[in-house]
């Protein structure tokens, strides 16, 4: 009876240290983020834990591309990594909310029926005061010269580089585009400093004679 019960209480202690260690793993990002020490462990962790498809650069990489930032004083500083957290659920909030709104349509035909050479400039919000744009030009239903880029009133910290896309005309009536880019953002965190880089594509079908 004694053995049995033995057993009996060693299982419950081994199922409990069990809970033990994978309530602590749960709860490691948090820590990492309540604690005053910050590493660029503890950044990609909970870059990772919002972002999961970004990526980081190799040291070497990562110092020469903070070092060329912050000369031309594009990065974004953060006191704390609660505070970069909430930096981040910010702006995947802004993504993930926005839709395409067409800010630009220039007629070059030359008149008001004439819908060739059309350009075309379609907005989204990435962050607060950051917009991507996609570019393209419509001529007889066909679109060309495909682009994008961001801009905005506040884009410090961001850089953006074109990867190139696809515009498919239906019907002779739609246009539907892909347009992709990766955008990098140059952080400090109490003095430590990281860059991260995320995969951004975007989709939309418009018509070809936008008023």
């Amino acid at each position: 009876m004694k053995n049995l019960k033995y057993k009996i209480l060693k299982n419950v202690a081994f199922i409990l240290l069990g809970l033990f260690i994978f309530s602590c793993q749960k709860e490691d990002i948090q820590d990492d983020i309540q604690q005053e020490e910050v590493t660029i462990e503890k950044i990609r962790n909970l870059i990772k834990s919002k972002n999961p498809n970004a990526t980081f650069p190799s040291d070497t990489d990562r110092l020469a591309r903070l070092s060329q930032d912050t000369k031309k004083g594009n990065v974004l500083e953060f006191e704390t990594l609660e505070e970069f957290s909430k930096f981040l659920d910010k702006k995947n909030e802004f993504q993930q909310r926005s839709g395409a709104v067409l800010t630009h349509h220039v007629d070059d035909g030359g008149g008001a029926s004439s819908y060739e050479n059309n350009f075309r400039k379609y907005t989204r919000d990435i962050d607060f005061g950051t917009y991507h744009q996609t570019t393209f030009y419509v001529d007889n239903c066909g679109g060309t010269q495909l682009n994008s880029y961001i801009d905005g009133f506040f884009t410090l910290g961001y850089s953006y580089q074109h990867m190139g896309g696809i515009l498919q005309t239906f019907d002779d009536s739609l246009i539907w585009y892909e347009v992709n880019g990766t955008l990098t953002l140059s952080i400090f965190i109490q003095g430590v400093g990281d860059i991260m880089t995320e995969t951004l594509r975007f989709t939309d079908m418009v018509p070809c004679h936008e008023i």
